[in-house]
């Protein structure tokens, strides 16, 4: 049961997020905003993105104490360093930059 809720949740935020924000550019912007200030749209779609990838993802591992925050902060450094690559959508890119820091043990 906790797993279909889970899905649901991660599905509607899918669907939403399809319509707010398209590639990584945007995402980079919301989630530089989400480290400087705070209670815009912006930075709960960046949260709520990384969360989402975080409790989806079978490629991520988090340490424990590891906050969200130190999460967001991965991704924003993630998206700065690779600008080549924000043509990928948010949830690939957030996977990918929080799996390289914290990869599931194989």
């Amino acid at each position: 049961m906790r797993n279909s809720i889970k899905e649901l949740f991660i599905l509607a935020a899918l669907a939403f997020t399809a319509n707010v924000s398209a590639d990584g550019t945007r995402f980079l912007e919301d989630c530089n905003n989400y480290a400087v200030s705070r209670g815009t749209f912006g930075q709960g779609y960046c949260i709520g993105v990384v969360v989402g990838v975080i409790s989806a993802s079978d490629k991520i591992c988090l340490p424990e104490n590891v906050t969200f925050k130190q999460a967001v902060l991965i991704v924003e450094k993630y998206l700065k360093d690779n600008p080549q690559e924000l043509h990928f959508s948010e949830g690939s890119l957030a996977e990918y930059a929080l799996s390289k820091t914290w990869a599931c043990p194989k």
